[in-house]
């Protein structure tokens, strides 16, 4: 190769390195500019009432993007999310929407994609929703512009209740029984919407060594929550005298903490609580610090506990120290003191449980 050759070769060689030094350096300079038009994914926590929008929106969102928005509601809300407008590639690029605090173990509502899916409205049945936005190499669209909204759907609140009422014999009398659940199923229970996605109530009846009760899934209507509550009146509390206040809480526990409850019906992200009506104390120090151990327990899985003391003796000091906060116990010394003024502190109080 003549000596002209090889400088024409260098020259050459130069002239190309320095293109492509340019030309990737151009591209760098470009993909940073795109990235401020497209802006990073928020993976954020959003609360009460605000507004959802895909990266970069109004402009194109970016390729291989994977966003996720938690959005929460206060206890007894649900979330509902209204898009006012959806554009994304049909194909490969969507918006998963799940129903609760994570898009791994929670149920997916929908997947959205393409442009056909505005304006739509979607809610989650508790108080956590999760969307998940996931784009592929190739092709951009505007993507989405959503509302968020927190609502209660239902009266009181969007609760999971278990009632628990006496049918002991120190009630005093068969009168006094029926009091208590006529207090339940027409003053407390008035106007409650039930149902899966509303409020649901399991009614259960403490007797001396046995609690009747149903699952969180089983009544689907207020008329047949104040049935089955009523019906109880069939039985007597006639020799069902109390062994222990421990016992009541050693049967009520397995039927409140998380692993029966969930398997009887009972929603995660759905605040619960024990409503525990009571004729009698403990029987000595020994019996409270049995009960307040079970107490701790069925708190320590998230339960709030609520007491309606009946009758004439109880202790208050010792019911606090069974309740969730003075706030959570309520006095009867009087069975004609179930009434109405009764059932609105209760209903305040299971409604702030959180």
């Amino acid at each position: 190769m003549s000596l002209r050759n090889v400088f024409l070769l260098i020259v050459c060689c130069f002239l190309h390195s320095s293109y492509l030094i340019s030309s990737s350096t151009s591209f760098e300079v470009a993909e940073k500019e795109s990235d401020k038009d497209n802006p990073s994914c928020p993976n954020a926590i959003y609360s009460g009432n605000g507004q959802l929008l895909s990266p970069g929106w109004p402009n194109a969102y970016g390729n291989n993007e994977n966003c996720v928005y938690f959005i929460t509601a206060a206890p007894g809300f649900v979330i509902q999310i209204h898009f006012w407008s959806f554009d994304t590639e049909l194909c490969c690029d969507y918006l998963d929407l799940f129903d609760g605090p994570d898009f791994s173990t929670s149920p997916k509502i929908a997947r959205l994609s393409g442009a056909a899916v505005s304006p739509a409205t979607y809610a989650s049945s508790s108080r956590w929703l999760t969307m998940e936005f996931t784009t592929d190499p190739v092709i951009t669209r505007p993507g989405f512009n959503a509302s968020y909204y927190t609502t209660s759907t239902a009266y009181p609140c969007n609760r999971d209740v278990f009632i628990s009422m006496d049918a002991l014999s120190t009630l005093g009398t068969e009168e006094n029984f029926q009091k208590e659940l006529q207090f339940v199923a027409n003053v407390l229970l008035a106007n409650w919407t039930i149902g899966h996605n509303l409020t649901q109530v399991v009614p259960a009846l403490m007797q001396s060594d046995d609690m009747i009760s149903y699952g969180f899934n089983e009544i689907h209507s207020l008329a047949d929550l104040q049935h089955d509550v009523l019906a109880y009146g069939s039985k007597s509390i006639k020799g069902q005298r109390p062994d222990a206040l421990e016992a009541v809480f050693y049967l009520i526990t397995p039927r409140i903490t998380n692993q029966k409850a969930y398997k009887s019906g009972a929603r995660v992200g759905i605040d619960r609580i024990l409503v525990l009506f009571l004729s009698f104390m403990p029987n000595d120090n020994s019996d409270l610090t049995g009960s307040i151990r079970y107490a701790n327990e069925i708190k320590a899985e998230g339960t709030t506990i609520a007491i309606v003391g009946m009758g004439p003796n109880m202790n208050v000091t010792a019911l606090s120290a069974l309740a969730s906060g003075p706030q959570y116990l309520f006095t009867a010394a009087s069975y004609d003191d179930l009434d109405t003024n009764l059932a609105n502190g209760m209903k305040q109080v299971i409604c702030a449980a959180n």
